[in-house]
């Protein structure tokens, strides 16, 4: 049977990923020229598919 509260927790989580891609405000590849910017993109997608990753893993 599914752990119903820790899926609802990495769902929870991968939104919240999501919710922080889109402050960033990151709409064109030049923006990705900034190198925070291009960091904190990479790190939020990374926790987002290491997230989906564990998802599948315990599921």
């Amino acid at each position: 049977m599914y752990d119903i509260e820790r899926i609802g927790k990495i769902i929870s989580d991968i939104e919240k990923y999501l919710r922080d891609l889109e402050e960033l405000k990151i709409k064109k590849i030049e923006d990705l020229e900034d190198k925070r910017n291009f960091y904190a993109l990479s790190m939020a997608l990374f926790s987002a598919l290491n997230r989906t990753i564990d998802w599948e893993v315990r599921l």
